[in-house]
């Protein structure tokens, strides 16, 4: 399972595997470290690959579906979500991370926050949520 994770992280956000950091998480399971420009770009691709009808629009269309149970009340994603009807597919991760994206668009939005907090989260995420496409930035 290990390795296909790995795999699959490497798919979607371009870093080569081998390249991947790993770490072990708050429930001692292995965890892959990218760049976040590496973030948004899977987000992206995700959502290139939802719109398309692949694999990816099966997972989209039950987070979009069911925003409570990405994250549960109160949180970024699960607003996002609620609110966007469809448009986007949101996921908060550990350390101040946010990932977005929108399906039609084929557009990837990532947000860390760099000291880890949650409280910034929210105000950058809801406040500039597509401006422009990160994924593609240099």
């Amino acid at each position: 399972m290990q390795r296909r994770s790995r795999a699959e992280v490497a798919r979607w956000t371009g870093v080569p595997a081998e390249e991947l950091a790993t770490a072990v998480d708050g429930c001692a399971v292995v965890t892959f470290g990218v760049p976040l420009r590496a973030v948004a770009r899977a987000g992206a691709a995700f959502a290139a690959a939802s719109a398309r009808g692949d694999g990816a629009q099966q997972v989209v269309q039950a987070m979009t579906s069911h925003p409570f149970m990405v994250a549960g009340t109160g949180r970024l994603c699960t607003r996002l979500m609620e609110r966007a009807g469809g448009r986007l597919f949101a996921k908060v991760g550990a350390e101040g991370v946010y990932l977005a994206g929108a399906p039609a668009e084929g557009i990837g939005v990532a947000l860390k926050v760099e000291d880890g907090a949650w409280r910034g989260g929210s105000a950058g995420g809801v406040g500039r949520p597509f401006r422009g496409r990160p994924s593609q930035r240099r």
